[in-house]
């Protein structure tokens, strides 16, 4: 009988082999993170590094543009402009004895609208509204046509009428039946009590009289809609074909009313201007009425010709009388640019329109440094503006005006971002980005694209 083999023995567990998790199936409860953590984790890190990234590039962006800006404002802040614009106003200055005793009856809100209403009635101004004129004048030269052989040819260069350099000294050849009516046409249109109303006024709210008040939260000093030139201009030329109607009917002293009354205009409306195109603009008018009434006395044999100037608002001969603050104004550092402008807006000796100018390069001042694109304008960027409210700003429409001069570069979010121009619409899509105005339109800046074409 064979025997069966002995029951072996279990080997005993020995304690020297390591343990390997991975070695040992899961249990269900070890299974890896769910969908929605790891979701939520992934998310988490994308956050973190794309806030680090445009923290990084916001830093490196405001850096960039404030020293873009600073490149762009040596040219744009240089004394060329500035120097121009105050030299010109030195050289029509020279007529104030010339102009029309100011009635002070005449209140500056009335002023304002008269002016307004002698602008054309078809006017756009985007974000400024135009207060509405309920008694327009007629203006016969901006829709007649007219005979171009009359008065030896017309200067079609500046106006549809007579040439303003010729028309007086016709007067002593006489003039045609024809050519009479035409001249009393002119002479009696119903837009002179408006202009002579203008003129005579001892101030003028220029900014109340053209726009509805409050102006519009989408309102820049960039966008705002100055005078139409030539519009205003053509009433210098017409005034001069209007003194010699007068002279022509033996009326000496009513040419004279007329062309004096031209340099007044020009001087109120320089005077009350809140940019230098507006004061340009008043330059030019006294200078055409200053040489119409040089012709008259010239014809007349004045005696007051020997003391009257010689008004030349192109010429460089006051130079030497600008302000070395003005001079100087585009050279040093950015600091001392930026002292300089605050200088200018804050003291009253300078005209209107270059403290509006300096409070307007102050607001953008703030693109020159990281930190005005960060926080905004400086302490004493600020206090200028104060200032301005106080000494500047006599109406309302003046101190609506330096609020949104002051606004400056924030504004920018509320401006049309439909612009088909490339570099308007990237600083806007940055400033919406950092939720940063100011972004957007130190961008404009450094990228020295003209603001008045740029904005819409």
């Amino acid at each position: 009988m064979q025997r069966s083999a002995p029951a072996r023995e279990s080997a005993p567990l020995r304690s020297d082999i390591p343990f390997v998790a991975s070695l040992v199936p899961a249990s269900p409860r070890d299974t890896a993170p769910g969908l929605a953590v790891r979701a939520s984790k992934g998310f988490a890190s994308w956050l973190k590094g794309a806030l680090v990234v445009l923290g990084v590039m916001y830093i490196v962006l405001g850096f960039v543009l404030s020293f873009g800006v600073s490149v762009v404002s040596r040219v744009d802040w240089g004394p060329s402009g500035m120097t121009n614009t105050v030299e010109r106003s030195i050289a029509a200055d020279q007529m104030k004895p010339f102009m029309l005793t100011p009635d002070p009856s005449i209140a500056p809100d009335e002023a304002g609208l008269a002016f307004q209403s002698l602008q054309p009635a078809n006017q756009h101004g985007g974000a400024y509204r135009y207060r509405d004129v309920p008694d327009r004048p007629a203006v016969p030269w901006r829709t007649w046509k007219i005979d171009q052989t009359l008065f030896n040819g017309f200067n079609r260069s500046s106006w549809d009428g007579p040439n303003n350099t010729t028309i007086l000294a016709q007067v002593k050849k006489g003039f045609s039946p024809k050519e009479k009516e035409l001249l009393r046409v002119i002479a009696t249109a119903p837009a002179w009590k408006k202009y002579d109303l203008f003129a005579r006024a001892a101030s003028a709210d220029l900014v109340g009289g053209r726009f509805d008040l409050p102006l519009s939260p989408d309102a820049t000093m960039w966008a705002m809609p100055v005078p139409k030139f030539a519009a205003t201009k053509e009433f210098a030329y017409a005034s001069v074909s209007r003194a010699a109607w007068h002279l022509s009917e033996g009326r000496k002293d009513s040419a004279e009313f007329a062309l004096r009354s031209t340099i007044s205009f020009g001087r109120v409306m320089a005077a009350n201007s809140s940019t230098p195109i507006e004061q340009l603009i008043g330059n030019v008018i006294t200078g055409i009425g200053s040489a119409g009434l040089r012709e008259l006395y010239t014809i007349t044999g004045d005696p007051r010709l020997a003391t009257m100037p010689v008004v030349d608002t192109k010429a460089g001969r006051f130079a030497a009388e600008v302000p070395a603050e003005i001079r100087e104004l585009g050279r040093g550092t950015q600091a001392e640019i930026r002292d300089r402008l605050i200088y200018i807006a804050t003291t009253p000796t300078f005209s209107r329109a270059v403290r509006m100018t300096a409070l307007t390069n102050l607001s953008i001042s703030t693109c020159t440094s990281f930190t005005g694109i960060v926080a905004g304008p400086s302490g004493s960027v600020r206090a200028a503006f104060d200032q301005a409210r106080r000494d500047l700003g006599r109406y309302p429409g003046e101190l609506a005006l330096i609020d949104v001069a002051e606004d400056g570069p924030s504004r920018f979010g509320q401006l049309d971002a439909q612009s088909t121009d490339e570099t308007m619409n990237a600083a806007y899509i940055l400033s919406r980005i950092y939720f940063n105005p100011r972004l957007g339109m130190c961008a404009l800046m450094s990228a020295n694209v003209p603001l008045f074409n740029a904005i819409k």
